[in-house]
């Protein structure tokens, strides 16, 4: 597969890794934001997503992979809303 070579093919990218974590993972994603421990407790998870992000994009399009952070706030936090949490 090619790497993406500008920044909107990077954020598609990255938003569809965010979509999978939450499809595949949403049980760890709701119980890290009840417990307010989203990052400790999905670590493994969002950081094999990054891999997989930086491994698929060219550096100079997000060097600091914030697209893909920002996806997994746009794709996996923010529609859990609802769930009652401390983070809120």
């Amino acid at each position: 597969m090619a790497k993406a070579q500008d920044i909107e093919r990077a954020r598609r990218f990255a938003r569809s890794i965010a979509s999978e974590l939450g499809i595949y993972h949403g049980k760890l994603f709701d119980e890290g934001i009840r417990q307010d421990a989203l990052f400790e407790l999905a670590r493994v998870e969002l950081e094999a997503g990054c891999a997989l992000y930086t491994s698929r994009i060219i550096p100079r399009v997000d060097p600091e992979q914030h697209l893909y952070w920002q996806a997994i706030v746009d794709v996996v936090i923010y529609p859990r809303m609802r769930i009652p949490s401390a983070i809120w």
